[in-house]
């Protein structure tokens, strides 16, 4: 029979990894803002709470991406980074453009009012 090998510190097995709380929160804010965004058009309170979270999943989304680290963290917590900050910027833009497309309205429905007079 062979002998038993010594455990030492290379014999622990290695730590699981982790998932990065940026990256997770940046999905959870990103996936948050589309219903606030299409919530949005018809009620402008909500479009507020719409935009703080893309912007939040933006920061979050950028920062994870930053802060990744391989040995540490699991290649999800990068993906929900990505996925987040990419959800978070295209409802803001988006959100930005329902902006100037309501003010251009507003604007062209109050010059066509004073016109009549």
């Amino acid at each position: 029979m062979a002998p038993a090998a010594e455990a030492g510190p290379e014999a622990r097995p290695p730590r699981p990894l982790v998932l990065h709380p940026l990256g997770l929160a940046a999905l959870i804010c990103g996936v948050l803002s589309i219903p606030f965004h299409l919530a949005g058009c018809c009620c402008i309170l909500l479009a507020v709470p719409g935009l703080a979270l893309s912007t939040g999943a933006i920061i979050c989304g950028v920062l994870g991406r930053k802060q990744f680290d391989p040995a540490v963290h699991s290649p999800e917590s990068r993906t929900f980074a990505t996925v987040g900050l990419a959800i978070g910027a295209a409802t803001w833009i988006l959100r930005v453009i329902q902006i100037i497309v309501m003010v251009v309205m507003f604007g062209a429905g109050f010059l066509l009012e004073s016109a009549k007079f």
